[in-house]
């Protein structure tokens, strides 16, 4: 299997393509495999942090896995949806809900974007 060529222009495009629809569409749309994409993702959105998970991060991770959204988690958590996804895994929650409305993303960016500034 021969691995795609990254461009900062393709790894740009990719990742804005990462943000606006989530991981699993977003792979789709670029044509590669998903974990493809989230080891980019963990390289250039992420920082590498390698921390443990505090007792408060898997409360959130319990209280809001099972109907919540990766993308928000992801976020609010300052992990990869890959380690969010495992991590439910060893706690042995299951996902309902697997991603989120365009318009719920948008506001949700919005919102995170006023508290940045």
């Amino acid at each position: 299997m021969k691995l795609k060529t990254w461009t900062d222009n393709s790894i740009k495009n990719a990742l804005t393509t990462y943000k606006r629809y989530g991981i699993h569409e977003a792979a789709k749309r670029l044509k590669i495999s998903i974990p493809e994409l989230n080891h980019l993702v963990s390289l250039y959105v992420h920082e590498k942090n390698n921390k443990r998970w505090s007792k408060d991060d898997v409360k959130y991770l319990k209280k809001k896995y099972i109907n919540g959204n990766m993308y928000e988690m992801s976020k609010k958590l300052n992990r990869t949806e890959s380690s969010i996804h495992m991590k439910a895994n060893r706690l042995g929650l299951v996902k309902k809900v697997k991603t989120m409305p365009k318009d719920r993303r948008k506001a949700f960016e919005k919102e995170e974007n006023k508290t940045k500034n």
